[in-house]
Order: structure tokens, then sequence, then C-alpha cells
């Protein structure tokens, strides 16, 4: 039991460490873009939009993460002390240390399924990220040559044009269906 739960905090340290570079990349990210851009491009406003929504949720993802780390270290813990119980229960014969025994075993089992469970909502906020993430630039059109940014903005943010672009079926997040994309 030490020896998978040993594995299991060992993803998770590696998962910890993932969520937070990707924080400090895209807090660095966000810093160049404001210090950079002296006037408002659409691109640009775009991007710092798609970092102020991930941030906040990297953060409650590496919240979920910290947490599930916690319970999975509480629950090798309460094994180990078992252990140890054991050990003390082979040389003092008392039958209120099998009692004791059993209830510190599961509640180590206990706390790994904790643990489980917060990195199960992990990957489904994770999931929804990417999602998100991938549907901002589906939406995102090219520039044609030798408009403004602020055309930019406005072709961002507009209805599409009267005359019909080419549309290109992409697979879509949802089971079964397609999203179009003017290019």
């Amino acid at each position: 039991m030490l020896s998978a739960c040993s594995i299991f905090v060992g993803g998770l340290l590696s998962h910890y460490a993932d969520i937070n570079a990707r924080i400090r990349t895209l807090a660095h990210e966000r810093f160049d873009l404001v210090r950079g851009a002296r006037e408002a491009d659409a691109l640009v406003t775009e991007r710092l939009g798609e970092i102020d929504v991930q941030l906040p949720e990297l953060l409650q993802r590496h919240g979920l993460i910290h947490r599930s780390l916690q319970a999975a270290y509480l629950g090798i813990l309460i094994l180990v002390v078992s252990m140890c119980v054991i050990a003390f229960s082979a040389a003092v014969p008392a039958e209120w240390l099998i009692s004791l025994v059993l209830a510190l075993f599961v509640s180590g089992i206990l706390a790994v399924l904790v643990s489980v469970a917060l990195i199960s909502l992990e990957v489904r906020t994770s999931q929804r990220a990417v999602g998100f993430e991938v549907g901002r630039v589906l939406r995102l059109r090219r520039e044609p040559a030798g408009v403004t940014g602020a055309a930019v903005a406005e072709t961002i943010h507009s209805t599409p044009p009267a005359r019909a672009l080419p549309i290109v079926k992409a697979p879509s997040l949802n089971r079964g269906t397609t999203d179009e994309l003017r290019i």
C-alpha cells in the first residue's frame, strides 16, 4: 500500500510542479504584454483576456492538487502509524489494539480516497480549461494586410462580414458535432 501511495504522490508532485510552472509562465507573459503594449492591439487585448481568465483557474487547480497531496501524505502517515501499532501489538497482546489497527488502516485508506477524489476534480477542471483556450483560439480571424489594430478589434468582436468567408469544419469539444471556423 505504501509503494502504491508513493507512486501516486510522485505523479501528483510532478503535476503540481507543471501547474506551478504554467502559472509562473502566464504571469510573466502577462507582465511582458502589459509592459510592452503601448497601443491597444486587438490580439494583445485578446491574449490578456485569456490570461486573466486562465490564471485564477490555474490557481484553483493548483489548490486542488495541493489539498490532494496533503490528503495523500496524511494517508501515508496513518498507514505507517498502523504498521507501528501492528508491530506493537505483536509485543503486547491486547484486544483493543486490533480495533485500533483496523481503525487506523481504514482512516489511511479514506485519506488516500479523498486525495483521489480531489485530483479527479482537478482533472475535470483541466478539461474545461483546455476547452476554453481552444474555443478562444478558434474564434480568432486572420488580420487582412494593411488593417490597423482597431479594425482587427472590430473584426474579432463583431459579426461576420456581409461577403461569405470560406467555412472549414473543425472538430468540436462536444461529442458528435463540429464547429464552423471562418478563415
